[in-house]
């Protein structure tokens, strides 16, 4: 039997968003918009040049990943309301009140220390570009 496309595998998909932060290019943004995509997240993966937006979501794990992220939180009107730099696979995190989604992103890339609580995320939608 040939290779079995795994269903996780969002390379396969288009990117729905960029991040925009002063000094660095566009970063690609994912959605992970089903129960079953919010499940598996970024587990099992190495490393990712790209970005996860979680939505609902308003806690994340840490199992079975392999490397760090910063988790972005956001409230409904896309403000951030709380952000966990350099969170290690084994750890969790909760996004506290108002939280209602979350951006993933890779630690090594150090977005996380370019963004502050109660800024509105500089995420944009392709489609907005």
């Amino acid at each position: 039997m040939g290779k079995v496309k795994k269903a996780r595998d969002l390379q396969a998909e288009k990117p729905v968003a960029q991040l925009w932060l002063p000094g660095e290019p566009p970063f690609a943004i994912f959605t992970a918009n089903t129960f079953f995509k919010r499940f598996l997240g970024l587990m099992g993966r190495h490393e990712a040049d790209y970005g996860l937006f979680l939505d609902p979501c308003d806690s994340i794990h840490m199992f079975f990943m392999r490397f760090p992220i910063d988790a972005v939180f956001i409230d409904k009107g896309e403000t951030i309301v709380s952000i966990h730099r350099n969170l290690k696979p084994g750890q969790f995190a909760l996004g506290g009140k108002g939280s209602r989604a979350v951006l993933e992103l890779p630690a090594s890339r150090g977005f996380g220390t370019k963004l502050s609580v109660g800024t509105r995320l500089p995420m944009k939608l392709l489609g907005e570009v």
